[in-house]
């Protein structure tokens, strides 16, 4: 299974545009994971263009109703993993892994930071994707901003980030 990842596009209405460089980067994939602070479901609905979609709420400007994509957290079974996905995980984290997801998992998906790392962590992937839109810790919009693949394949776990430059 490959798995598109992107956190923080900080999209405030539609009247904003998100790089059409995200759709090429996620075309073939098959579910993408948003870790959070998109503020607005047309996000959602765009990257639906390519594959289903799945979010963690991030910031209380992540105001969704009952939208049934977004949740505080998501936990997948894929293959033989089981992956977590939240907004703020801060590195290493601070509790076990079952106080954040009600279980044990082995790959974690994050936001938050605006800042790309793939890392292990006592036998735990983490993967932040970094920000579309706002990258790195100035946040500046005129950079390029960076989303990541996750190929999850016969029990074997492979994260890149990808520029979107």
């Amino acid at each position: 299974m490959r798995i598109g990842l992107i956190s923080d596009t900080h999209m405030p209405s539609g009247e904003w545009k998100l790089s059409p460089r995200i759709l090429d980067v996620f075309q073939g994939v098959d579910l993408i994971l948003h870790a959070g602070d998109i503020y607005t479901p047309w996000v959602l609905d765009w990257l639906e263009r390519v594959a289903p979609v799945l979010a963690a709420k991030g910031t209380a400007a992540d105001t969704f109703g009952d939208d049934p994509r977004v949740k505080e957290t998501q936990v997948l079974e894929i293959d033989e993993h089981r992956l977590g996905m939240i907004h703020i995980m801060h590195m290493p984290p601070h509790r076990p892994m079952e106080a954040y997801f009600g279980k044990p998992v082995d790959i974690v998906v994050c936001g938050d930071t605006h800042i790309d790392a793939i890392e292990t962590i006592d036998g735990v992937l983490f993967v932040n994707p970094g920000s579309a839109t706002l990258p790195g810790p100035t946040h500046r919009m005129d950079l390029p901003g960076t989303v990541g693949l996750l190929d999850v394949v016969n029990g074997t776990v492979k994260a890149q980030i990808v520029s979107l430059a």
